[in-house]
């Protein structure tokens, strides 16, 4: 942002010694070429009042436009079609203005000579000082405030920013740091967020304040949309329907124990669960053995005593050849007992085994204890589970609480900002003015007149307003354009008459009469030139 404020220069009027900084200017002379639709005009009021008449479209308005346009400057367009240049020369009661805009480029040469002829120094500060383009005429006024209702509201703050860009008060960017620092830090971060080092302090203090005003009230577009934003989301993360009886981290700690307690038991449970089938398995197989075994000792005496038997038919079957037929006979017989035998024997040791491990396994279960709930752990761990479901949810919603939070606090900053330089700095900035006439105010969409809407007034009495207006806007311009006074009736006329002429103020009006003939005071325009005296 530059520091060049608005007023710094606006009294300044030149640097050429005998000239009256306070003294009105009317025009005396005027020369438009090339300009608009106009080829050439020359006109020479004569007194206070010259009117400019014609059909529509023939160039009236456009003498009015380059009274201004030698003050405030043209841009190429302004320049007629075929033309290389567009000219205007001013003679004022005390200097002279003369203008050329380019064609080509628009660009503007402009030239300002006092009643010696010696050039005006620091012309943009001069013109500025004697015409401010900024000023309502009477008519606008009326036109803005008049009208059907719809848009009217928008044309009062329209007519109010005119009349505030009217007055002469400065602001600095300093005023506009400090103010906004009155109102806290955070409200000097959020300015800080917004591009405005495009905001030039030369313009009008008012026009700066639009300018900030504007750059919040885009800025906060942005913000209100990121303030939705965080409100679907918050839709999306509803709280939970019951409260968290923990944070989120306690509960998947939680979780995890009672996972593991849970898996653990279910191991636990299905491997005891096997060792019960085996240990019924094995109780039938010993129950059926103990019915139908003989005991081991007498089994075991019978082998023993079979096998000496054999070895004692073996002795003697070498000795006892002759009786070797009966013996090897007998000997089968003895063999097939000891097979038997010794299955019996095989049986009754899987059957001591499987007694063994019976009692084995009985001496485990009762070593285990109490058997475990594993179906109150699955309870513990599904509840635990949706424990920290709900401190996640709780959390997500927490979260977009806090965006949307945010979100909102800063649309309210900026809301805030927008405020400031909306309503509030204006209105410092207004108490500072010199206000053009008594009982003059401004409220947020309106000019009030002894705290009457001035649109609310009679035609009348609004031009009488827009007059006095006008003269203390431009205290050093003796002259008034009127565009389009076809429209006022007699009264307003007369009206707009006498208040001009208690200011001394020239009046230039322009008229739509197709019947109009050229006069001492009035000029005919028809095709963008005068008509001669005589025709």
């Amino acid at each position: 942002m530059t520091k060049k404020t608005h007023g710094q220069d606006a009294q300044a009027t030149g640097e050429n010694p005998g000239r009256d900084a306070h003294a009105t200017r009317k025009i005396e002379h005027l020369m438009v070429r090339d300009f608009k639709g106009i080829r050439l005009v020359e006109i020479t009021p004569e007194g206070d009042l010259h009117e400019i008449r014609g059909d529509a479209g023939q160039g009236k308005t456009g003498i009015l436009d380059a009274i201004r346009a030698a003050f405030t400057g043209a841009d190429k367009d302004m320049v007629r079609q075929g033309a290389d240049e567009a000219e205007i020369e001013l003679r004022l009661s005390q200097e002279t203005i003369h203008r050329i805009i380019s064609g080509e480029d628009g660009k503007n040469q402009v030239m300002v000579t006092g009643a010696d002829g010696a050039p005006i120094e620091r012309v943009k500060d001069f013109l500025r000082a004697i015409y401010n383009p900024a000023t309502l005429t009477p008519l606008e006024i009326v036109r803005l405030g008049g009208g059907e209702s719809r848009g009217r509201t928008e044309r009062l703050r329209q007519q109010r920013d005119l009349l505030l860009e009217s007055l002469r008060v400065t602001l600095t960017e300093e005023d506009v740091i400090a103010t906004v620092r009155g109102l806290g830090a955070e409200y000097v971060a959020a300015l800080a967020e917004i591009h405005c080092d495009d905001i030039a302090f030369e313009q009008h203090p008012f026009a700066v304040c639009r300018a900030f005003e504007q750059a919040c009230y885009e800025f906060r577009k942005d913000k209100n949309a990121a303030w939705e934003h965080s409100k679907h989301q918050l839709e999306d993360c509803p709280p939970p329907k019951k409260a968290a009886s923990c944070s989120l981290e306690e509960a998947q700690a939680r979780e995890e124990e009672a996972i593991e307690a849970y898996h653990a038991a279910k191991a636990r449970a299905g491997n005891m669960a096997e060792q019960r089938r085996w240990a019924q398995a094995l109780e039938i197989q010993v129950r059926n053995g103990n019915a139908e075994l003989p005991k081991r000792g007498i089994v075991e005496t019978r082998l023993e005593e079979n096998k000496a038997r054999k070895k004692a038919i073996g002795a003697e079957i070498e000795s006892l050849r002759q009786r070797l037929n009966k013996l090897t006979i007998e000997q089968s017989e003895v063999q097939g007992a000891i097979l038997n035998d010794s299955d019996q024997l095989g049986w009754i040791t899987a059957h001591e085994a499987r007694q063994a491990d019976l009692e084995w396994i009985r001496a485990e279960l009762a070593d285990a204890g109490e058997e475990e709930d594993v179906e109150a752990l699955e309870t513990a761990m599904r509840s635990m589970q949706d424990e920290v479901q709900v401190c996640r949810q709780q959390e997500r919603h927490d979260w977009a609480v806090l965006i949307m939070t945010a979100a909102r606090e800063r649309v309210e900053v900026f809301t805030r900002l927008v405020e400031l330089f909306r309503d509030d700095l204006p209105k410092a900035l207004l108490a500072q003015a010199e206000l053009p006439c008594d009982g003059l105010s401004v409220d947020d969409e309106k000019i009030m007149i002894h705290d009457v809407p001035l649109h609310q007034l009679g035609t009348s009495e609004q031009i009488r307003v827009g007059v006095m207006l006008w003269a203390a806007m431009n205290p050093q311009c003796g002259f008034m354009p009127i565009d389009g006074a076809e429209s006022l009736g007699r009264e307003d006329l007369l009206a707009l008459w006498e208040a001009a002429a208690e200011r001394d103020l020239q009046l230039i009006m322009t008229f739509v009469d197709a019947t109009a003939r050229p006069g001492p005071s009035r000029t005919v325009m028809q095709a963008g030139e005068a008509v001669e005296l005589g025709r």
